[in-house]
């Protein structure tokens, strides 16, 4: 019996190498310097001088690293943050690499980043360091389609929701995943095959009701034995979730394999989630939604 087949895209929607011809809504999935940068600008809210000089930004901030772990890290150099902002990807839990932080006055500033431009305490890589740019503010309004949120609050509890609800699904496909068909092969050919990807499932599971996509995984063009993790995916409701999994899994689209199922938390996911919020971890464990952990690994 043949297996279902689906396409949802044709040739000419990705014939341009230039990532400018995606939709608006498949980029809000993204994160970069620029889009941080320009997210945080708001011509109301822009920082006053005074504000700046007091204010520093960490880049290249290792991904495991938690809110909590910079802001001790300012402390054990004698350093007094009066206000921080750090982003999480709610599907892995990791950091988006930056960290703002306001200290109490600009010469706790400078000694920030005379102290900690370099170092290597939160990782092996040194962080990067620096005054904020002029056109930051602090936090704009979030877009609900981002896979990343502040943390502060319930934003981490919030973020586990979808899978206590049953509403987060895990996508795998065959290898070596979709290729996109160019005139030309382009400059960044990882980078369209993952927008390819990316716009491929957000048509074909819109239907089901997308609430948020997590990133795209890399795709080198390799066959392997075993299905690629792809992509997890939150839906607005268990049953948008359920329905996905019974009409996608174990179908073809555009000719390749599909898996669709339930996101199950293992070891190295719940690690990352009790690094950032213990109570939350421990929650999940009591409803037997996470394995136990060993930190010390």
């Amino acid at each position: 019996m043949a297996l279902p087949q689906f396409s949802s895209l044709g040739r000419s929607v990705f014939s341009r190498t230039s990532a400018s011809c995606f939709p608006a809504s498949s980029r809000a999935f993204t994160s970069c310097t620029r889009q941080l940068q320009e997210s945080n600008i708001s011509p109301k809210k822009q920082l006053t001088e005074e504000a700046r000089k007091r204010s520093v930004a960490i880049l290249k901030l290792p991904k495991q690293a938690t809110k909590t772990e910079v802001e001790s890290l300012f402390q054990k150099s004698g350093l007094q943050i009066t206000k921080s902002q750090l982003r999480f990807d709610r599907f892995t839990f990791y950091n988006d690499t930056f960290f703002f932080a306001e200290l109490a006055n600009s010469k706790q500033a400078s000694d920030a980043v005379s102290k900690l431009h370099r170092s290597t305490v939160l990782g092996e890589a040194p962080i990067i360091l620096r005054p904020l740019d002029p056109n930051f503010s602090w936090k704009n309004v979030q877009n609900p389609f981002d896979r990343y949120a502040y943390d502060e609050g319930a934003n981490v509890a919030k973020a586990v929701l979808p899978i206590k609800e049953g509403r987060r699904v895990q996508l795998r496909v065959r290898t070596p995943g979709w290729e996109p068909q160019f005139d030309t092969k382009p400059e960044h050919l990882q980078k369209e095959r993952k927008a390819y990807g990316q716009e491929l499932v957000r048509k074909s599971f819109e239907r089901f009701g997308i609430e948020a996509m997590g990133l795209i995984a890399s795709n080198d063009g390799r066959m392997l034995p075993e299905p690629k993790f792809y992509c997890q995916i939150d839906f607005k409701t268990k049953e948008g979730a359920d329905d996905a999994i019974r009409t996608m899994h174990n179908t073809k689209l555009e000719g390749l394999l599909i898996w669709v199922t339930k996101t199950e938390l293992n070891e190295v996911r719940s690690r990352q989630i009790g690094r950032v919020n213990m109570g939350v971890l421990e929650e999940m464990q009591g409803l037997g939604l996470a394995p136990e952990v060993d930190f010390e690994k």
